[in-house]
C-alpha cells in the first residue's frame, strides 16, 4: 500500500505539472521521489517554496492542494506569485506550465463569480499553449454558459464529453442547462439518462427533467418525472398529496384530443391513484419504458401487497437511481415485510438507511416506529442490540 501512495504521489505531480529530472532542481526532485503519503508531499513541498520562493512548479503543486482545500484566498496567492515569477523571467519556466498556472486562475476566477476574469485568463492560458485546450474544455464550458454564450458553451462541452469520461455532476447539469438555452431539447434525455445511472437525484431534477419531455411532447415520461421529484421531496418537507391529485386532475382537463389522452390517461392513473392510495389496476407495458415507471408500478403493486418475488428483485435492480430517496428505502422494507414474514429483519439495513437520507423526515419517523415495534417483539439480545443502534 504504501508503495503504491509514493507511485501515485509520482504520478499526480508529473502528470500535472509535466515535470522532468532536465527542468527541476536536483533538490525538488529528490524531495518528490522521498515521499510516503500526499500529506508528506504536501508538506515538503510547503516547506520547499519558503526556502525557494522562486520555484514556479511548487507553487503549482501548493496552489491546487489549497483549491481542493477550498483556501481560495491562499490558491490565490501562490498562483499571483508564480504569475509574477513568469513575468519577471527570472526563472525559465515551459508553455505547459504557464498554461496551467492561466487555468488555474481561471478556476479560481470562476469560483468567485467573476467570469470574464475567467474568460481573460483562459484566452491568456491558450495563447501559451493552444494544446491545453481538450484538458480544460469542461472548465470553459462552465465559463461560457455563465456569460450567457450558449452555443460556445455547447461547442466546448460536446468535445469534452467525446474525449473524457470524466465528467462531474456540474458538467452534466451545465451542458444540459445550455442545451435547454439553446433549445436543443432533443439532445438532453440521453444526457439525462447517463446522468441519472451516475449521481444522486436532487430536488428539481426531475421538474426540469419533465419540462424537457414536455417541449418533446412526450407527456407520459414528463409526468413521470415531474412525479418523482414530488416522491423524492415527500421525504425531506411536507408535500400535499392532495394538491399533487389536483395538478394531475387539471393536466387531465387540457387534453382535447381524444388519442393523446388515452395515450397518457394509463400514466395519469397510476399517478393518481398513488396520490390517493386507492387500487389501480395498471398495465405496466402502457407506461413509458424507464426506472421512472418501474418504481412508480411497484410502487403500486406494493400498495396493493400484489408484489411477488420477481417484482421484489426488480424493485432491488433499481437502487442506484434511488439511492437518495427516503420513500424508496421504504418502500423496499414494507414490500420485504409483506413477501418473507420469516426473514424480513435481514432488510433491517434499509430502514437504517431510510433514517440516514434525512434523520427529522416524515419517512424516518415512520422507519423508526417500525423499529420500535419489532424491538417490542423480540427478546434475542442480538436483534436488541441491532435495533438500538439505529434508534439512538
Amino acid at each position: 500500500m504504501r508503495k503504491l501512495t509514493v507511485l501515485l504521489c509520482i504520478l499526480v505531480v508529473s502528470i500535472l505539472f509535466g515535470c522532468s529530472k532536465e527542468q527541476q532542481s536536483d533538490d525538488y526532485t529528490d524531495l518528490i521521489y522521498s515521499c510516503n503519503s500526499y500529506q508528506d508531499l504536501i508538506q515538503k513541498v510547503y516547506e520547499f517554496e519558503l526556502k525557494n520562493p522562486l520555484h514556479f512548479d511548487s507553487k503549482l503543486v501548493l496552489a491546487k492542494d489549497a483549491i481542493a482545500e477550498k483556501n481560495y484566498n491562499l490558491a490565490w496567492q501562490y498562483l499571483r506569485h508564480g504569475e509574477n515569477i513568469v513575468l519577471s523571467k527570472k526563472n525559465n519556466v515551459s508553455e505547459k506550465k504557464i498554461s496551467s498556472l492561466y487555468f488555474l486562475l481561471a478556476e479560481l476566477s470562476f469560483i468567485s463569480n467573476e467570469h470574464d476574469m475567467a474568460a481573460d485568463f483562459v484566452e491568456k492560458a491558450l495563447a501559451t499553449n493552444i494544446d491545453a485546450e481538450d484538458d480544460n474544455l469542461y472548465l470553459i464550458g462552465h465559463i461560457f454558459l455563465a456569460q450567457g454564450k450558449q452555443e460556445e458553451s455547447i461547442s466546448a462541452f460536446e468535445k469534452a464529453f467525446e474525449n473524457s469520461v470524466k465528467a462531474t455532476d456540474s458538467d452534466y447539469l451545465a451542458y444540459m442547462y445550455a442545451l435547454s438555452q439553446a433549445n436543443r431539447f432533443q439532445e438532453i434525455p440521453v444526457l439525462l439518462e447517463a446522468y441519472t445511472e451516475k449521481f444522486p437525484w436532487f430536488l428539481g431534477f426531475g421538474s426540469f427533467a419533465s419540462s424537457v419531455y414536455e417541449q418533446l411532447q412526450d407527456i407520459p415520461r414528463s409526468l413521470i418525472y415531474s412525479y418523482l421529484d414530488f416522491d423524492y421531496a415527500s421525504g425531506f418537507q411536507q408535500t400535499d398529496y392532495e394538491e399533487q391529485y389536483q395538478n394531475l386532475c387539471d393536466v387531465e382537463a387540457t387534453f382535447n384530443d381524444e388519442q393523446l389522452l388515452q395515450q397518457v390517461k394509463p400514466t395519469l392513473e397510476l399517478l393518481k391513484g398513488l396520490c390517493k392510495k386507492t387500487t389501480v389496476i395498471c398495465d405496466k407495458d402502457a407506461l413509458p419504458a424507464g426506472f421512472g415507471s418501474k418504481y412508480l408500478y411497484l410502487k403500486n403493486l406494493s400498495s396493493q401487497k400484489l408484489m411477488t418475488n420477481h417484482d421484489f428483485t426488480e424493485l432491488l435492480s433499481i437502487e442506484q437511481f434511488f439511492s437518495s430517496f427516503p420513500a424508496y428505502y421504504l418502500l423496499l422494507w414494507d414490500s420485504a415485510r409483506q413477501l418473507f414474514p420469516q426473514s424480513f429483519v435481514e432488510f433491517i439495513p434499509a430502514l437504517k438507511k431510510t433514517i440516514a437520507l434525512n434523520p427529522d423526515g416524515f419517512y424516518a419517523d415512520l422507519a423508526r416506529k417500525e423499529v420500535s415495534m419489532l424491538l417490542d417483539r423480540t427478546d434475542h439480545m442480538e436483534d436488541i442490540s441491532l435495533f438500538n443502534s439505529i434508534l439512538f
